[in-house]
């Protein structure tokens, strides 16, 4: 047989009330944590959803003016890649799927001329040209390029 005095009863009595205090504490902590998470959250994909916004109308004003028969080494992949992103996320619009589409076809038409642009050069498929390979450049072009790179450079 277990005998436990008064005294040891009482002091597992006080530790119980210690322990149940310590666990409403917590508790009110974690509660006010999540509190805060969620607003961090809200802070954040508020700030997403702005970016994206600000993205959308660079987009658009780049494919309404920047035609990629005039504008050699469009991004094309990086137009693709947006679009594809922009359409699995959970707040896009059924405009916005169908802004997606125009994009992707765009971006499509873009690296077909890309490549076009490539074999007519000699060059084969792959990345963007770089500037050695859209041409020669003007003397100007190269004089200031020169400036930049050796700015103390006497002419």
């Amino acid at each position: 047989m277990v005998q436990i005095t008064l005294a040891e009863i009482d002091a597992l009595r006080d530790r119980i009330t210690t322990l149940e205090l310590d666990l409403q504490t917590v508790q009110l902590e974690l509660a006010e944590t999540k509190a805060k998470g969620a607003e961090v959250n809200r802070d954040i994909r508020v700030r997403i959803e702005r970016t994206i916004t600000a993205a959308m109308e660079i987009v658009r004003f780049a494919v309404q003016n920047l035609p990629p028969q005039f504008v050699v080494g469009w991004p094309h992949d990086a137009l693709a890649t947006f679009a594809r992103c922009l359409e699995m996320l959970p707040t896009t619009t059924d405009h916005d799927k169908e802004l997606c589409q125009e994009l992707l076809t765009f971006a499509g038409e873009a690296s077909e001329l890309a490549k076009e642009r490539r074999s007519r050069r000699g060059l084969p498929p792959g990345p963007p040209p770089t500037l050695e390979e859209q041409g020669p450049q003007t003397e100007e072009a190269k004089a200031v390029h020169e400036a930049y790179v050796n700015p103390h450079r006497e002419p």
